[in-house]
């Protein structure tokens, strides 16, 4: 799970803001990792927040600016090896199996989704904007550097149905989970704090133990 810098991200936002955004970004990620997975009563998963402070980065040929961080979260995936471990155990699973299994696709998806809905939330709020699940959509992801999690969120899909029309209204219909779950204020305390944790490390790593202290910490 990463956020795919764009040439806009150089031009117009400053470094400033700009980590702030990448901040929001894997905190969504990270915070839905646990949280969420919660929830849903799904088992935990490990995860790690990988950061590069001060140093020049290249991602996709551009390099970002001084002064800024690059972060990422690495693993967090319920679902392994997705499309074979799919189709070649699908036929073996019994109801239940299968339930579990696409309660872990779903979760694996909103997780993914949640970086992008933890920016695009967190730049309506600084701009004093209303943002709600109709207008997200594929193409206002991309403006917050998702191209990577969707392209992988594609492959869950072609797991669900490989049709289009039933594709794009399960995608709509993850988009209106994932805007819920991270607009409640519950989360958004947690994904401010660890916004803020990611921001103010010093370190190269941030174990999934320390985020899920800061969460715990701010939901208590």
């Amino acid at each position: 799970m990463q956020r795919n810098y764009q040439l806009s991200d150089f031009v117009a936002i400053n470094s400033q803001e700009l980590n702030k955004r990448i901040a929001y970004h894997e905190a969504g990620h990270a915070t839905a990792i646990y949280l969420y997975n919660k929830q849903q009563q799904l088992p935990p998963v490990f995860f790690q927040i990988s950061l590069e402070n001060n140093a020049e980065l290249v991602r996709d040929r551009i390099l970002l600016k001084q002064n800024s961080i690059a972060a990422k979260v690495e693993g967090g995936c319920l679902i392994q090896n997705l499309l074979l471990s799919f189709i070649d155990s699908q036929n073996y699973m019994s109801a239940s199996e299968k339930s579990g299994y696409n309660a872990a696709l779903e979760a694996d998806m909103v997780n993914l989704l949640a970086g992008a809905v933890a920016e695009a939330n967190y730049v309506s709020r600084a701009d004093n904007e209303i943002l709600n699940a109709d207008l997200l959509s594929i193409q206002a992801l991309e403006k917050y550097g998702s191209q990577a999690d969707l392209k992988k969120i594609s492959e869950y899909l072609n797991c669900f149905s490989m049709d289009g029309q039933q594709q794009k209204h399960k995608l709509t219909q993850l988009l209106a989970q994932t805007f819920e779950f991270i607009s409640h204020p519950k989360t958004w305390k947690a994904v401010d704090a660890v916004a803020a944790f990611i921001l103010s490390c010093k370190k190269q790593t941030i174990s999934c133990e320390e985020i899920f202290v800061v969460v715990d910490v701010v939901s208590a």
